[in-house]
């Protein structure tokens, strides 16, 4: 999505960068048309960068790890940046990853409802929602959404998912107060671990598919 903390660094790397090439640029299609995406997409071919628009149903291959893109808000143009968030499933054999980017409590709620259109209709009836459904119950590591603010995490989400972990990025700190106290008592009465960028840094995961072996950066600097 394309709020200043996510993109400003992508267009650095587009228009500055002479270190780093992006081959493939992939944007939410509810915000094709809208002012900041036609600047990146125009960096991007300035660049010689692909550009891709996705939606729900679009896949990343990368043999054994497959991103699945199971949301992108309503499908209408909103102005609402954050209701643009693509939630991507990244699944590596039985490791299982939900990306969720900026995504509100509204947007957690429709993924919900189309989830349970697509189970009670059936694989058959319901491709997309059938598709969201299986992968919502497999979900082993949650990207909290929005860096664990108050506008996401609802409980109703948590519970549909009850990941084993929790990752929520955010700056030590920060002028928002992310992550909200209630969103991580949320975690805590559910169960759910959780790991802070705010308190050890970047969160480094590494699985063979199976197992996870999860630390902080900073804990490899001490």
């Amino acid at each position: 999505m394309g709020d200043s903390d996510h993109i400003s660094g992508l267009l650095y790397l587009l228009e500055e960068s002479e270190d780093v090439k992006i081959r493939n640029l992939i944007l939410p299609a509810p915000g094709r048309g809208q002012e900041i995406y036609r600047r990146l997409e125009q960096a991007a071919i300035e660049n010689g960068t692909r550009v891709s628009y996705m939606g729900p149903g679009g896949q990343v291959d990368l043999g054994e790890l497959k991103l699945l893109c199971l949301y992108a808000g309503d499908g209408s143009s909103s102005s609402d940046r954050n209701a643009h968030s693509l939630v991507f499933c990244a699944d590596y054999r039985d490791f299982h990853m939900l990306f969720t980017g900026d995504m509100g409590i509204e947007q957690e709620r429709g993924l919900l409802l189309q989830a349970e259109g697509g189970e009670e209709a059936g694989s058959a009836g319901h491709f997309t929602g059938y598709v969201q459904a299986q992968h919502l119950k497999h979900t082993t590591v949650l990207k909290a959404a929005h860096h664990g603010s108050a506008t996401s995490s609802s409980q109703a989400f948590l519970e549909r998912l009850s990941p084993a972990l929790a990752v929520v990025s955010y700056g030590r700190s920060n002028s928002y107060g992310h992550p909200a106290p209630q969103v991580l008592e949320r975690f805590e009465n559910l169960g759910i671990s959780v790991m802070e960028t705010g308190a050890g840094g970047a969160v480094i995961l590494k699985t063979d598919g199976s197992r996870l072996r999860r630390r902080y950066f900073l804990d490899g600097q001490r």
